[in-house]
């Protein structure tokens, strides 16, 4: 069989325990490495690098898109060495409620008012492209980070979905603290950090009650374009003259406050990871939860024989566990549909006890597939 689809080194080996520090530190980390980067990028074309982000597509590149450029590369290369890209961007595994889909409608009404009220001639054709550019990669790099990353390792921690909005949404606030770094004003960059919260609050709905990271990246790609050409900057307020639509679009505001009020007390539940996250370890075979539906049940002992198959409902992160009653090590197959964010490998170790071989099956990403395993030897459930 394959590789396993999950990380063998020291660092997929810590990030896969989960836990709310981890992600802290994580985070902490990528954002040095992607302010070093901007500041880098200052130095050496500093003399390039106009005061206005917004007044010509070379002071826009080097000042916004390159720094982000260099922490999606960052980013992809963390999730490639962790082997993440099924669970990040494969189905989540806690469903939403139909009220969540006020946060996405919310976010696309007040992006089309900014987008519908800007004054576009005080700017480049290609100041306009690249500023929409550059929101992809800002949804790109948060999302995968806040609604992705992070909020995987809460869950994997075990935390309640509660706690996972509220944690990951507090983390995305603090991330903007760094735009002091650029010479932003306290005051702004706390009312930054506030907004980014509520909204943080809106993107993690979105995630929910989509279902797909996809998504909460797409928004908040239109949102921060939008924004920074309707009003001339980045985290700035719109001057006088401003459009009634954009004036109208700054109401959202209030709206992701009062959403994230409302989310306190209707978010609920957690999400099913069998515990393997946190403590790898040995699960009933079938067991592995995932919050979706239908499961396919395993009950009892299968029938003994040379050669059997096995229907195992697995979820997006636990395992089905089984072992097999003799010292080999059995062949095993694995049949998974085709999906271009789903894979699968099975991960063979021998167990401590003798003539017992242990199979640990980690899925990338699933969610109500059947996974067939079939054994060569008899084997019992644990």
């Amino acid at each position: 069989m394959s590789a396993p689809e999950t990380a063998s080194n020291r660092f997929g080996r810590f990030m896969e325990r989960g836990g709310w520090w981890r992600a802290v530190l994580f985070t902490a980390v990528y954002l040095a490495l992607y302010v070093g980067a901007g500041l880098l990028v200052e130095t050496l074309f500093g003399d390039a690098i106009g005061d206005d982000p917004f007044g010509d597509a070379t002071t826009l590149f080097l000042a916004m898109a390159l720094p982000l450029l260099v922490g999606s590369a960052l980013l992809l290369a963390a999730v490639a060495a962790l082997r993440w890209f099924g669970p990040l961007f494969g189905r989540q595994p806690v469903r939403g409620r139909a009220w969540m889909w006020i946060a996405p409608v919310v976010v696309v009404l007040a992006a089309a008012a900014r987008a519908a009220g800007t004054d576009y001639e005080q700017y480049s054709g290609g100041v306009i492209a690249l500023t929409y550019a550059t929101g992809l990669l800002i949804g790109f790099t948060e999302e995968i980070l806040a609604r992705g990353i992070v909020i995987g390792m809460l869950r994997r921690a075990g935390r309640s979905e509660p706690a996972v909005m509220l944690l990951s949404s507090l983390l995305f606030a603090l991330m903007h603290a760094t735009n002091i770094v650029s010479g932003q004003a306290l005051g702004t960059v706390l009312a930054t950090m506030g907004f980014a919260f509520v909204f943080g609050v809106a993107m993690y709905l979105t995630l929910r009650v989509t279902g797909f990271l996809v998504w909460p990246m797409l928004l908040h790609a239109v949102t921060d374009p939008s924004t920074f050409l309707a009003t001339g900057g980045v985290d700035e307020v719109a001057a006088g003259g401003t459009s009634p639509l954009v004036t109208l679009a700054g109401a959202s505001v209030v709206l992701y406050a009062l959403l994230a009020v409302a989310a306190l007390f209707l978010v609920r539940g957690r999400a099913e990871t069998g515990g393997l996250m946190r403590e790898p370890g040995l699960l009933p075979l079938g067991a592995a939860g995932s919050g979706c539906s239908p499961r396919l049940p395993i009950g009892g002992n299968q029938a003994t024989g040379p050669r059997r198959s096995v229907n195992v409902a697995v979820g997006p992160s636990g395992p089905a566990v089984a072992r097999a009653m003799n010292g080999s090590v059995p062949s095993v197959t694995v049949s998974w549909p085709r999906w271009p964010f789903m894979s699968v490998a099975a991960n063979l170790r021998l167990a401590t006890s003798p003539g017992v071989t242990t199979l640990n099956l980690m899925p990338g990403s699933a969610c109500a597939y059947r996974t067939v395993i079939m054994f060569s030897a008899a084997f019992e459930e644990l």
